[in-house]
């Protein structure tokens, strides 16, 4: 609900050793849902889903934005490879290695990124993850 956002939902069912597809979901239990949703950021870990044709006034109370704790900047090796850098960024966000990524923005050392992460554990896991990797080369 946080963000408006619609989808068609395909498939709802409860995780077993096999997915077994339900009608329904109740309150405390923990299930899945199939939704055909194309876009990460779209979707919050705890958010309230409703039905499209039977919204719920108000979410369920307790859901609560995951906010960064830890903090990176990020620049490119010259400024010509500024927009392949946001691009890649991107697309690790959207793999939801980066839960926060602001505009790039100018400082002393050029245009960069201020890149937010849930702790030091994600932080060292997109750098790990970043190594070898012609988006994110390290000198």
């Amino acid at each position: 609900m946080s963000n408006n956002a619609r989808y068609k939902v395909e498939e709802v069912g409860v995780f077993q050793l096999v997915r077994k597809p339900r009608n329904r979901l109740s309150s405390g239990e923990v299930g899945y849902i199939i939704a055909n949703i194309k876009t990460v950021s779209d979707v919050r870990v705890g958010d309230t889903i409703t039905l499209d044709t039977r919204p719920a006034e108000t979410p369920l109370p307790g859901f609560k934005e995951v906010k960064p704790v830890v903090f990176s900047s990020l620049y490119p090796m010259s400024t010509e490879d500024f927009g392949a850098l946001s691009e890649s960024l991107e697309e690790v966000q959207a793999q939801r290695r980066v839960p926060d990524l602001p505009e790039g923005f100018l400082h002393g050392s050029g245009q960069g990124f201020r890149c937010g992460f849930l702790g030091s554990c994600t932080w060292r896991s997109f750098r790990n993850g970043s190594r070898g990797s012609t988006a994110f080369p390290s000198s």
